[in-house]
């Protein structure tokens, strides 16, 4: 079995103890969408930020889940997707106009770039989890891609490794001041 596949299945039981615990099963949460069934985003899949509102950030995750074309990744702490433009050109202007929504936002994501893709991971570091920043900025980078005519892109296309290391540096710590 893939390490996709078990991880899959790993999430459906976590998911199904979930059902049991709160009288759902028998209600399986699906939603059919491009031909396919897709089982939507739930508590029991999302790391959440301490200190966030849960209905509000699980409730923006499984709109850019189930009815996008994000990812959750690392035990639900991250968010991640990758973008295709015609030109680098394109997809360079597609990382600008996203570099200045990330300086107004005071949050910045990881994120590759390879010729006329771009992958981009949402994560929050500290505290460590999916918050309602990763979910404003994973949203405004589909209207930015949409704006710049984005190309359908394979998953396979351009990815960081799902499972890798989450970095984050210093960006998340507060900084010491001389005294």
């Amino acid at each position: 079995m893939s390490v996709n596949r078990a991880l899959g299945v790993r999430a459906l039981r976590a998911s199904r103890v979930l059902d049991l615990a709160i009288g759902r099963i028998g209600k399986k949460q699906t939603r059919a969408f491009s031909g396919r069934s897709a089982v939507m985003v739930d508590a029991s899949s999302v790391s959440i930020s301490q200190g966030e509102d849960q209905e509000t950030v699980l409730a923006q995750a499984s709109e850019l889940v189930d009815h996008g074309k994000w990812q959750l990744c690392n035990d639900g702490k991250v968010l991640e997707r990758g973008f295709k433009f015609k030109t680098f050109k394109t997809t360079w202007e597609f990382m600008n106009n996203v570099a200045e929504e990330c300086k107004k936002a005071k949050h910045h994501p990881e994120w590759s770039n390879v010729y006329n893709k771009a992958h981009i991971r949402w994560t929050t570091h500290n505290p460590e989890g999916l918050s309602g920043k990763d979910t404003t900025m994973a949203k405004f980078c589909d209207e930015a891609a949409k704006k710049l005519n984005e190309l359908d892109v394979a998953p396979e296309e351009c990815r960081l490794r799902s499972t890798g290391k989450v970095e984050a540096g210093d960006c998340c710590t507060p900084k010491k001041t001389a005294a």
